[in-house]
């Protein structure tokens, strides 16, 4: 494939630093992170509130930083389990895939609570902490 420079393009788009990283902060504020400073005010004070964001958000940044740097130097493996696999042989990859699967589950099934915790503020049948019956059979 080719732009209207005649330089060749390839097909496959790639995410950059600052994609990957509001990636992330969007699945952090998409999961409740509104709420949760409020919950956190009432049994820390702000300076310690203000410390425990700033520690997340240099391992988040770490971690953002360090997938960057595997991808650029490994550009032949395409997920975080092949990282493992090729560090630490096939045992290794595929306990990072589960761990991965897993906690993909589990994020999942916090989104799921958020969700129902919201639907029950307006539909007060749900309950408001999200985790009645009907919430989790909705």
């Amino acid at each position: 494939m080719q732009n209207e420079a005649g330089k060749e393009t390839g097909s496959a788009k790639k995410l950059g630093l600052p994609a990957l990283t509001a990636l992330s902060i969007s699945a952090a504020v998409g999961s409740g992170a509104f709420t949760l400073p409020s919950v956190v005010a009432g049994k820390a004070g702000p300076g310690a509130i203000i410390i425990a964001f700033l520690i997340v958000g240099v391992g988040v940044l770490m971690l953002c930083l360090s997938l960057k740097n595997l991808t650029k130097k490994r550009p032949d493996l395409y997920g975080l389990f092949s990282y493992a696999e090729a560090g630490f042989g096939r045992f290794g990859g595929f306990l990072a895939g589960w761990a991965y699967w897993l906690s993909a589950w589990i994020g999942n099934k916090s989104y799921a609570v958020v969700l129902m915790s919201a639907l029950g503020y307006f539909f007060p049948l749900l309950g408001t902490a999200g985790n009645s019956v009907l919430s989790l059979l909705v």
